[in-house]
């Protein structure tokens, strides 16, 4: 078995390792800043700020939720165009696109 590719693809993975890293790092401190300013801001009930804090909370809080709606719609409204351009043939009688 030859490995010089690996060998010669294993910098490459070093560099993607601690990029990594260094993205996973930004992003933890980056969050941790964030979410101190957003309690903050809703511990102190300043009239403008703490709504906005709220809705950037709940909005974070639901972000895999409304992901995944998207994901699904985009999908849906697929499904519902190749429905509309194509005729399918049931036991019951014809969907008609």
């Amino acid at each position: 078995m030859d490995w010089t590719i690996i060998q010669q693809a294993l910098p490459a993975y070093g560099h993607g390792f601690v990029l990594t890293v260094w993205l996973s790092l930004v992003g933890i401190i980056g969050s941790i800043i964030v979410g101190v300013i957003a309690s903050l801001l809703q511990y102190f009930k300043t009239p403008i700020l703490s709504q906005i804090a709220t809705a950037y909370v709940e909005l974070a809080r639901n972000s895999t939720f409304l992901f995944v709606l998207c994901i699904s719609s985009n999908w849906l409204a697929n499904v519902i165009n190749y429905c509309r351009n194509y005729r399918f043939d049931f036991p019951w009688g014809r969907l008609h696109g």
